[in-house]
């Protein structure tokens, strides 16, 4: 089974991370992302629930900042997922985008960014 979906805009990605149906928000014990860019949820009872290197580095204005996340059920009724959004680190040349073709290295969700419509215009892609 697939264990997150994901979403980006040219200045943020949300990931989606999947939690088992009767999970709440208490549950979430821990969201971080650490220096070396991976992300991490830990879940009452299992601290490494989800983890997975980002596939580029996001903006954090302090470590210490709160990550924003929200808990959504899912219309198919057999899960909820973890609501993730972090706001992408700006290119090195103004006006450029980067478009990820992952949200996880090696996550197994990517996209080919060649293929997006209107990408220039700064059109959602999602996987």
């Amino acid at each position: 089974m697939r264990r997150y979906y994901w979403s980006q805009t040219k200045d943020s990605v949300t990931i989606s991370v999947i939690v088992p149906k009767h999970t709440k928000g208490k549950d979430i014990n821990a969201i971080t992302v650490e220096q070396d860019n991976e992300l991490r949820v830990g879940l009452a009872g299992d601290d490494s629930y989800f983890f997975g290197q980002l596939e580029f580095p996001v903006k954090m204005d302090d470590p210490e900042d709160d990550i924003s996340w929200e808990m959504k059920d899912v219309t198919d009724g057999c899960h909820r997922v973890v609501e993730i959004s972090l706001r992408k680190t700006a290119p090195l040349l103004p006006g450029l985008v980067m478009w990820w073709s992952d949200a996880i290295k090696d996550g197994g969700a990517a996209v080919d960014v060649t293929a997006l419509p209107d990408r220039r215009k700064g059109s959602n892609a999602k996987q």
